[in-house]
């Protein structure tokens, strides 16, 4: 048989990037109780999306939260992995450097390594 139309089978490669960034919690609260709640995935999460929205709005939050997402995070060397897409990681960087508390506790971000 001789097929006149094949299937459209596209192959979809998403490009990430990978921002490897260091916490700096407040020096007076160092060591305490309330950091291992401050520093979870969810909180730092949660304190990028509002960055997103306060500095971008609506549409830079939703372009930017596609592929969003803390990969890793160690609470002991404050050290943190976030993935996001190729086209949006500059404004996901710009919104990072912008938070300025986790929660109730002020903090601060240091950019490591980008991949």
């Amino acid at each position: 048989h001789i097929y006149l139309f094949q299937p459209f089978c596209p192959m979809v490669v998403f490009k990430h990037r990978y921002l490897v960034l260091e916490i700096f919690l407040n020096p007076d609260r160092e060591g305490k109780k309330e950091d291992e709640r401050t520093l979870s995935e969810l909180g730092i999460t949660q304190a990028i999306k509002q960055s997103l929205e306060t500095n971008f709005g609506e549409h830079g939050l939703a372009a930017s939260l596609n592929r969003l997402q803390v990969q890793y995070l160690n609470p002991i060397t404050k050290l943190c992995v976030i993935r996001c897409l190729r086209r949006e990681y500059q404004k996901v960087w710009c919104a990072i450097t912008l938070i300025t508390s986790i929660g109730r506790c002020p903090a601060f971000f240091n950019l490591l390594d980008l991949s």
